[in-house]
């Protein structure tokens, strides 16, 4: 019931090899997906054919023969998924009132081409003494402030766990937030980091006595490492906010690092996607998309969902996605699921969700530009943060002494379908090259589990004790949280 199409053609297990004694590891074995993309050359290709014609129909046979081979042993696999519910609630991406906390204050920054940038500022709750230090969130790309501030996360999530221990939070919407319109529009990582970010920064710093802690996930740290180390002089996307940008080393505290920084190693998966994509992004068409299906979808988009279907999962996650009991229960996510993981790899694992945030999920991913996406092709690439033209070179310890001496928490997941574990190490060292002090821990779940996931709690208190860890010793190691535990040295 629960087999995979795809699955099956890049997956395999050896039990036995003939005339070998030897076989000692048992797979399963994987295909590299990665090489394919590296070598450039078509895994199916017409060598050589009379005319285009017979060509065309030999294509069209060899298709055919597929289609009479998977179909019959696949029907159940290309299944239309339930879908997601009617209407959603008004600005249903931004964050809101959590409970038991005050009301937020919202503050709307505009940039200096008129987009804005929104504020919610998170207090403490009456009785609690406030800390001096704010703290700054940023949001990664196809995600929102939602990401940390969301009534059906554990303790409202990682706003509404800080505010309770004292912290004033403000939860920034970048102008590529899935809750804005401007998402929708073609940004580079760059010119978010130099405008947005720094100007975020100054208006958080202007409003309390000290220094703003950052936490940034996923490609808010990117964007955030392009603000702090990218200067290229008159460069239109940094001479905007040049003053703000300058003084942003100065103006932050802590720095918690998650899943991305400075540098990155892409999965597999998505080192295979990102040379896709440098195809597919001169193609018409290649702009805005929206993971949330049509509220009357067509054939089209039917068929999309169907084979999105066939996309490889865990198989916990099949028996998740179509429960046998009871046999009327819905699952109006799967169909926005399959079209994230599509595209940027599996973002989390239904195993560690709640129902509440799953029956909730377009709360928390939505609108984004493709062109923009593109970009992680240089990331690919070079395993660096780069800018648009894949410049990197500005990332390396001596251009990165903004964080000498800087706390820095690096933390990541170990079954991270978007970013490769390798990742830890190699951003580890760079940051201790630098002088960073860096306390690097591993979480176990997958990439977005850990912050909107059931035992996001426990994280939420990892980050927390980093915060208000005695300035004298900013990476003394404490006794790790259950779910998570010290990365090795490096």
């Amino acid at each position: 019931m629960a087999c995979n199409p795809a699955g099956q053609l890049l997956e395999a297990r050896i039990d036995a090899f003939p005339r070998s004694r030897a076989l000692r590891v048992r797979g399963p074995f994987r295909v590299d997906l990665p090489y394919f993309g590296q070598v450039a050359v078509p895994l199916l290709r017409i060598v050589e054919q009379h005319d285009h014609v017979r060509g065309l129909v030999d294509m069209a046979s060899l298709l055919a023969y597929f289609g009479r081979t998977i179909v019959p042993l696949h029907a159940w696999s290309f299944r239309l998924p339930d879908r997601p519910r009617l209407p959603l609630p008004k600005d249903p991406r931004l964050p809101r009132r959590l409970p038991g906390l005050p009301p937020p204050r919202i503050v709307w920054l505009p940039m200096s081409d008129g987009r804005p940038v929104r504020l919610t500022h998170y207090a403490p709750p009456a009785g609690v003494m406030a800390r001096p230090d704010p703290v700054l969130a940023l949001h990664g790309y196809s995600a929102s402030g939602t990401t940390f501030a969301h009534e059906a996360l554990p303790e409202g999530g990682l706003a509404g766990a800080l505010c309770r221990r004292g912290h004033h939070v403000w939860v920034a919407d970048l102008r590529s937030s899935a809750g804005l319109e401007s998402s929708r529009e073609p940004w580079t990582f760059e010119m978010i980091g130099c405008q947005d970010i720094p100007m975020a920064v100054a208006y958080v710093h202007g409003q309390h006595s000290g220094q703003v802690h950052v936490v940034a996930h996923c490609m808010g740290a990117a964007m955030l490492s392009l603000g702090l180390f990218r200067r290229w002089p008159g460069d239109p996307a940094f001479t905007p906010h040049a003053a703000a940008c300058r003084a942003m080393p100065e103006r932050m505290g802590r720095l918690v690092l998650y899943q991305v920084g400075p540098a990155v190693t892409m999965s597999p998966a998505n080192l295979a996607r990102a040379y896709v994509f440098q195809w597919l992004k001169n193609y018409p068409g290649f702009g805005a998309i929206s993971f949330r299906p049509s509220a009357v979808p067509g054939t089209a988009e039917d068929m999309l969902d169907r084979l999105l279907c066939a996309v490889p999962y865990p198989r916990s996650d099949f028996f998740r996605e179509n429960p046998l009991w009871p046999p009327w229960k819905r699952t109006p996510w799967v169909a926005q699921r399959h079209r994230m993981d599509a595209l940027y790899g599996i973002t989390f694992e239904v195993q560690g969700m709640s129902d509440q945030v799953l029956e909730r999920i377009d709360e928390f991913f939505g609108p984004s530009h493709m062109a923009t996406t593109a970009q992680v092709i240089w990331f690919a690439r070079s395993r660096l943060i780069t800018d648009m033209q894949g410049r990197g070179a500005f990332m390396t310890p001596d251009r990165m002494s903004a964080l000498r001496h800087r706390p820095v928490l690096s933390l990541h997941a170990e079954r991270n379908g978007l970013v490769d574990p390798d990742t830890q190490r190699t951003l580890t060292e760079l940051l201790r090259q630098a002088g960073a002090a860096v306390r690097a821990v591993s979480l176990p779940g997958g990439h977005q589990d850990s912050l909107i996931g059931r035992d996001a709690a426990r994280v939420f208190a990892e980050i927390a004790e980093f915060l208000e860890t005695p300035a004298d010793n900013p990476a003394a190691p404490h006794p790790p949280t259950e779910s998570s535990h010290e990365h090795a040295g490096v």
